[in-house]
């Protein structure tokens, strides 16, 4: 089956995980390889002794950018096999990659092995988060995730117990409504305001642990950013990671960690060109 083929281990766990049964349906996926995709994820849920859930409308995107991206994989298998035939045949800018030629100044090369990466980029972009704002947001929420690893903060939340300034005004708020997501939505306010703003409702109040979820920390971070930190940096006329992290990680220590996310967005910078 052709997803056997071209995704490692890992990765197909990782989409089981993500997507449970009736991906190809969810999908739009049709014909063969729908039958292939759902065989897929039958065959790998007894294997690993996974339970099948049905795919929720919030997954849908991902799943849709999973199968692009294994198109473009087949893609540049199909360009393989031609090239074989036909020396003279112009090669696909993937396996011009692997061959150590330089790709097109257009081509962008993820800065993490994280299959989430290219995937948030895609969707930042598809918010109109472009430039130097798109670098920013890229730099600021690898960095807040651990580059694209973690989307729950380490610490019990404690720390933001009876701040007001994060609308932390019951017992329980600080750790109940501590950092998830890539940019690591904090607080009862925030949750409250993207809940509603997103979905209409407050099940981000009544289950912060959504917010961990893939699908959604994707939306809680582009709704942060676009909500909280861009308005900010449109405001002060600045542009860059460090001024981000004035609005994404304020206090008095404002300046930690900020060599590793100008760092993070100098790589960034390098992978768009």
């Amino acid at each position: 089956m052709f997803l056997h083929d071209i995704l490692n281990e890992d990765t197909r766990r990782d989409v089981l995980r993500k997507f449970g049964a009736g991906a190809a349906a969810a999908a739009g996926v049709t014909g063969a390889k729908a039958d292939e995709l759902d065989d897929f994820v039958t065959h790998y849920s007894k294997q690993n002794n996974m339970s099948l859930a049905p795919v929720e409308d919030d997954k849908l995107g991902i799943i849709i950018q999973f199968l692009n991206d294994a198109k473009e994989k087949l893609a540049t298998a199909a360009t393989t096999t031609v090239q074989a035939a036909n020396p003279k045949a112009p090669a696909h800018p993937a396996s011009q990659q692997a061959k150590g030629v330089a790709p097109a100044k257009h081509e962008y090369i993820p800065v993490t092995k994280s299959p989430l990466e290219p995937i948030l980029k895609k969707f930042a972009e598809a918010e109109h988060i472009t430039g130097a704002y798109l670098m920013a947001f890229l730099a600021t929420c690898a960095h807040e995730s651990a580059m694209f690893t973690k989307l729950v903060e380490d610490s019990s939340g404690k720390q933001y117990e009876g701040r007001k300034s994060l609308g932390n005004v019951k017992p329980g708020d600080g750790p109940r409504f501590k950092g998830r997501g890539f940019i690591m939505l904090t607080g009862r306010w925030n949750y409250t305001a993207a809940s509603r703003d997103i979905f209409g409702d407050d099940r981000l109040v009544q289950n912060p642990d959504l917010v961990a979820k893939p699908e959604i920390a994707l939306r809680t971070s582009l709704w942060f950013w676009k909500n909280r930190v861009e308005p900010d940096l449109k405001r002060r006329g600045q542009h860059n990671v460090t001024a981000a992290t004035q609005t994404v990680d304020p206090g008095k220590n404002k300046a930690v960690h900020l060599d590793r996310r100008q760092d993070l967005e100098k790589r960034f910078q390098m992978a768009q060109r």
